[in-house]
């Protein structure tokens, strides 16, 4: 019954498991990026350079996206972000973000914006960068107590922006992450930073813990 309602997918012997684990967290990149229409000509910016952040990188990538900006303050962070391949990287914390997004698209602003973090300063950022008849995904859910941001309504109604949330993802959606992963149109084991035997696991939860890797992979 669950594979009757999508709820149990095959995967093809050749996507090796410590790949196929990513299916998931693509899928919802994928669901987020479904209302954004990035197509051929767009700049996009994604802000949070963890594994979320460059599969984001990735998928706008395939989607045509001429320039992709990724921006974080943390430089180990984004050391390890240059394999999904951004054009642009970006650390907030030594140089204004809006200033050289804005540099970067010659004023225009960026088309996309995807909030990839949950930091309330990076979704009111996105407002400031973002072009005319931008969109822009609010992908990083805030702590529950930091929920409420300064929202300039003036600049969605003028600029005629769309501003869009994402959470999770559709079964046919787990179709799609499969199938560019299984072509390799994504490249799944460039997210794959670290691999722990089963009896090592606190080894890998305290390597992630620390921000040393993108995605860590268990083996049993």
């Amino acid at each position: 019954q669950g594979v009757r309602q999508g709820n149990l997918i095959k995967v093809s012997d050749a996507l090796p498991p410590e790949e196929a684990c990513l299916v998931e967290p693509l899928s919802c990149v994928i669901n987020g990026q479904s209302y954004l229409h990035i197509s051929p000509g767009d700049s996009v910016v994604v802000i949070g350079a963890g594994p979320i952040g460059c599969m984001h990188v990735s998928m706008a990538k395939v989607q045509g996206a001429t320039k992709v900006i990724l921006a974080d303050i943390s430089a180990p962070r984004l050391k390890l972000a240059e394999r999904a391949l951004p054009d642009v990287i970006v650390n907030s914390a030594e140089e204004d973000l809006v200033e050289r997004v804005m540099k970067e698209t010659r004023g225009k602003g960026a088309n996309v914006v995807v909030v990839a973090c949950s930091v309330p300063s990076a979704q009111e950022q996105a407002l400031q960068m973002v072009a005319i008849q931008g969109r822009i995904s609010l992908f990083g859910g805030l702590p529950k107590d930091k929920a409420v941001i300064n929202f300039n309504s003036n600049i969605v109604h003028y600029k005629e922006v769309g501003v869009f949330g994402a959470f999770a993802s559709y079964s046919y959606q787990y179709m799609q992450a499969l199938a560019l992963l299984e072509s390799g149109r994504i490249q799944a084991k460039s997210f794959v930073t670290h691999e722990f035997p089963l009896e090592r696991i606190l080894d890998g939860y305290e390597t992630a813990l620390r921000g040393e890797a993108l995605k860590v992979v268990i083996k049993p």
